[in-house]
């Protein structure tokens, strides 16, 4: 993803982030894990303000204290220790089954849709395969005058990301197959706070026993 920036100075993301790994489609038993070697792009760096909005992975925008929903980074965020800039982008989790790569990077990979005459998420037909769908929540440690305040590649509205899968496959397999599959709410390690008695999937060095 894009480098943050204050003026010249690099702001990086400190402490734990947060990347969900999480069904899109309400049939949480139909995931699969990312096939090995699969590529894609979240968002667009020559998007405009308006295609940010409406991008299928936008979730609540750019947001710092209490202001929330915007499609570009505010002006000001409250000046407190405990605010930081927070963005969350949600990835396509419908592959066609077919690519791990198009030219566009986007092409072999699609959006849940919504089941006519119903509330469930769905894979559209050209794109059947349902992934685990990822949700980036980054932040970062800067408010208060937010006037400098800018990405590598541009306004807030240009923020996108590249998706890469390198996970060790039993590992992956088996945190899927356990976390999303068995409709868990998993930590880094496959351990369920609230289902203690499901049990944990890796161990404390977060490998396959």
């Amino acid at each position: 993803m894009p480098s943050l920036y204050k003026g010249d100075q690099k702001i990086l993301p400190v402490g734990p982030q947060v990347i969900y790994y999480k069904a899109g489609v309400t049939d949480y038993r139909s995931v699969r894990p990312f096939p090995k070697g699969l590529r894609f792009v979240v968002g667009n760096p020559t998007q405009t303000a308006q295609e940010f909005r409406a991008h299928k992975g936008f979730v609540e925008g750019w947001e710092c204290g209490d202001s929330f929903f915007n499609t570009d980074i505010p002006a000001t965020c409250p000046s407190r220790p405990d605010v930081q800039l927070n963005l969350r982008m949600q990835a396509p989790s419908c592959w066609d089954g077919k690519y791990l790569d198009t030219p566009d990077h986007k092409s072999h990979m699609a959006y849940p849709v919504v089941k006519p005459g119903t509330n469930d998420n769905m894979c559209p037909a050209s794109h059947p395969v349902a992934l685990p769908m990822i949700e980036f929540k980054m932040a970062w440690p800067v408010n208060g005058d937010m006037s400098q305040v800018r990405l590598a590649s541009g306004r807030g509205y240009s923020f996108h990301y590249d998706f890469f899968n390198a996970w060790e496959e039993r590992t992956l397999k088996a945190l899927v197959d356990h976390c999303i599959v068995g409709g868990l709410q998993c930590d880094t390690r496959g351990f369920d706070l609230y289902r203690p008695e499901r049990g944990v999937v890796l161990d404390e060095n977060h490998r396959l026993p």
